[in-house]
């Protein structure tokens, strides 16, 4: 699972790919946007030192439009849980 999300994480980044793939990516990620923990990882990959540069900027990138597309959304069926929220506060 780990492995799949960090191609997907990189593929999404790198315009160098066929425009099919990069769409096929995109909407991966968007899909596994909805599981649990899906900031943490994010979070984790972005403060790990021994990650890779380009899965680091990757992470970033990702996490700062995760959040600007869905922090603003309070409801209940929002992206990111309250106790989400609260990791991302507190790093």
């Amino acid at each position: 699972m780990v492995n799949r999300f960090l191609f997907l994480l990189l593929s999404s980044l790198f315009y160098s790919f066929k425009d099919c793939c990069l769409i096929l990516a995109e909407q991966a990620l968007k899909q596994i946007e909805t599981n649990d923990n899906y900031t943490s990882l994010l979070l984790t990959l972005c403060d790990r030192s021994t990650t890779a540069d380009e899965i680091r900027l990757a992470s970033v990138i990702t996490f700062k439009n995760f959040i600007k597309r869905h922090w603003s959304s309070l409801e209940p069926s929002s992206s990111i849980s309250i106790r989400d929220r609260n990791l991302i506060k507190e790093h």
